[in-house]
């Protein structure tokens, strides 16, 4: 079962025309948050500072970030520029370690807009995403080691989302990586296999800012 601390940290945004999945992460000390999120959301975008919007399940707040890419893989860290937080700032780890090849893990999101109203329960006004499951098929690929794979289907919605797995080694759940897409077969289809990148530079990028 995926616990608060990791549901609550998923918030739908919105840029331009189109809606995608992030999550929030903090540095470490704990002052500011950040949000991670797919990269290809700003493939249009050729600045480096712009608008997001935050859907708050009444009204869409907008904020003003900073991107930050990882070259190497289809992530995307927004440093927030108006405020120091959207959501409860839950310490969960960003962590690949513990985790083994064909481990089921949760990936979280907000498939076709589709989201779970938080009212009666506490969330800050925030939709609560959709949770589903899928098996870990690959740990990397050759020449691509920051790229696994999950045997799952992906809805569009879902990239920029969270992967998460109760680790072996400390029996907690942890965040070790961001969903993509859909793998397509040879008619550009769903062919069931989800990519997702590994959350390690992610760490990196917020520990120097």
């Amino acid at each position: 079962m995926v616990p608060n601390q990791i549901i609550q940290k998923v918030i739908q945004i919105g840029y331009l025309n189109s809606t995608a999945t992030a999550f929030t992460v903090q540095n470490k000390s704990v002052t500011k948050q950040f949000l991670v999120t797919a990269k290809h959301v700003f493939d249009s975008c050729e600045a480096k500072e712009f608008f997001i919007e935050v859907n708050k399940s009444t009204t869409w707040d907008k904020h003003k970030v900073r991107v930050h890419f990882v070259e190497t893989s289809d992530i995307a860290v927004l440093e927030l520029l108006d405020v120091h937080y959207i959501t409860k700032a839950y310490d969960v780890p960003l962590n690949f370690e513990g985790i083994y090849f064909s481990q089921d893990v949760y990936f979280l999101g907000f498939p076709f807009g589709l989201s779970m109203p938080s009212a009666n329960m506490s969330n800050d006004g925030l939709p609560f995403p959709l949770v589903k499951k899928a098996c870990l098929s690959a740990l990397h690929l050759e020449n691509k080691p920051n790229l696994m794979l999950l045997d799952g289907i992906n809805n569009k919605g879902f990239p920029g989302g969270p992967v998460c797995f109760k680790s072996v080694t400390t029996n907690n759940f942890e965040i070790c990586g961001v969903i993509s897409g859909f793998l397509p077969d040879e008619k550009g289809n769903n062919s069931g296999l989800i990519a997702a990148y590994r959350i390690d530079e992610v760490r990196k990028i917020i520990d120097n800012l």
